[in-house]
């Protein structure tokens, strides 16, 4: 039987809501404060670029203008490049090391960029400076969300409820931990008190449509999620998921030009694209975009994957093979990387590492149908049909509306004459 690799392209959602802080912007020359009237002036209008030119050009008159370096700051920020939005709080906490805004959005930053240490210290900062903001307490347990600790979570966003009940940060939040306990019912009674008391409070759009994709409710999904964008047009998180949901759904065109409208040169947008253009056998187009996500963030490992697969499908197995091997020197249970690490290991004929591989895919996930295969196969190239028709029944049993389903019959009864 030919071999069938499966392949799942790994897709991500961004779920955190954080909230920002009343800036205090610092006084300068007169001629500094036009060209930072200026910036704010062309920021509240849009034109975001021109804003970020007057900055700079403050900046480099006043580097140590705190409206300035917050301004600069948010635009960063918002456009995707958080190394430099990074940079830009960072001098400004050199001026105003006390200023709860920039070490809110700093925190943020480094939240995005994986450093959640350091932006957990920031936010704890945050609450010491201001321990009855309950933006900070949502922040905390926002970023405790992403961590995986719910308990942690729940707890300081419950705080933030508890004072601000109207609030719908905080809300959407306790949903989301909700939604990750298992308790979508929760999660979307919540989601549905948050949009009739705050209509025009995109994220929780978003979020119930987070909710509803993983439900599988993919129409639902698609409701919701054009909902977001009508309350917020610029919501580049609601367009992404769109852009998801439209892939799913199998509209695939359509998907990339929901996609390519993000001006967010964030790595899952990046990723996204990628994995279209693969899919559409554009590989070159793919390249380009996983590594621009993997120059954005060497830790994200999703696209680490799927430029793996796109290895595989030019044939360079070695190449794919040590992408996938990083993986999981990172996440050693990483079901995609063991998956495709044992498929090609297999091309490479190294059948016993492919063979652990494979197990050790199992053992993390005793239900994921493609290692199971895949084992299946690597037994019966082995010659041992027991434990090859053993498997393939397996797979046969959790899949049983498979498209494959009578030629792995076939291969059951073949091996079993075969013993």
């Amino acid at each position: 039987m030919k071999y069938k690799a499966r392949y799942l392209c790994g897709i991500f959602f961004c779920a955190l809501l954080f909230l920002a802080f009343s800036p205090a912007w610092g006084q300068g020359a007169p001629d500094d404060e036009t060209l930072f009237l200026e910036g704010q002036a062309l920021q509240r209008a849009g034109k975001l670029q021109e804003a970020a030119g007057r900055y700079r050009q403050l900046l480099s008159r006043s580097p140590r203008h705190a409206g300035a370096l917050f301004g600069l700051g948010l635009l960063l920020m918002g456009s995707g490049d958080l190394q430099k939005a990074d940079e830009a709080f960072m001098k400004l906490l050199e001026v105003e090391p006390e200023n709860r805004a920039a070490l809110a959005d700093r925190a943020i930053v480094l939240a995005e960029l994986g450093n959640r240490r350091e932006a957990e210290k920031l936010f704890k900062r945050v609450l010491e400076i201001s321990y009855d903001e309950p933006g900070g307490y949502n922040n905390l347990g926002a970023l405790y969300l992403a961590m995986g600790r719910l308990d942690e979570a729940e707890a300081e966003c419950t705080k933030a409820f508890s004072m601000a009940p109207l609030l719908p940060a905080p809300r959407v939040n306790l949903a989301l931990i909700a939604m990750r306990k298992g308790d979508h019912g929760k999660a979307l009674k919540i989601l549905s008190g948050v949009v009739e008391d705050s209509p025009d409070f995109s994220p929780a759009f978003n979020n119930t449509a987070i909710v509803y994709l993983t439900r599988k409710s993919l129409e639902q999904a698609h409701d919701a999620v054009r909902q977001a964008l009508i309350a917020d047009p610029e919501n580049w998180k609601a367009r992404y998921n769109l852009g998801v949901l439209l892939s799913l759904m199998g509209s695939f065109n359509e998907a990339e030009q929901e996609l390519r409208k993000i001006k967010s040169g964030d790595e899952r947008v990046l990723n996204a694209l990628g994995t279209l253009a693969l899919q559409a056998g554009r590989y070159q187009e793919a390249l380009v975009s996983f590594d621009g996500a993997l120059e954005r963030n060497p830790s994200f490992h999703a696209a680490r994957i799927n430029l793996g697969i796109l290895y595989y499908r030019q044939k360079r197995y070695r190449e794919a093979r040590e992408e996938f091997r990083a993986v999981l020197l990172a996440e050693p249970e990483n079901i995609l990387a063991l998956n495709n690490l044992g498929v090609a290991l297999e091309k490479l004929a190294q059948y016993d590492e492919a063979l652990e591989a494979f197990k050790k895919a199992l053992v993390a996930d005793p239900e994921n149908s493609a290692a199971c295969y895949n084992l299946a196969h690597l037994y019966e190239l082995r010659g041992d049909n027991r434990k090859a028709a053993a498997l393939y029944q397996k797979y046969l049993d959790e899949n049983p509306r498979s498209q494959d389903s009578a030629e792995v019959q076939k291969r059951i009864k073949a091996l079993s004459k075969e013993k």
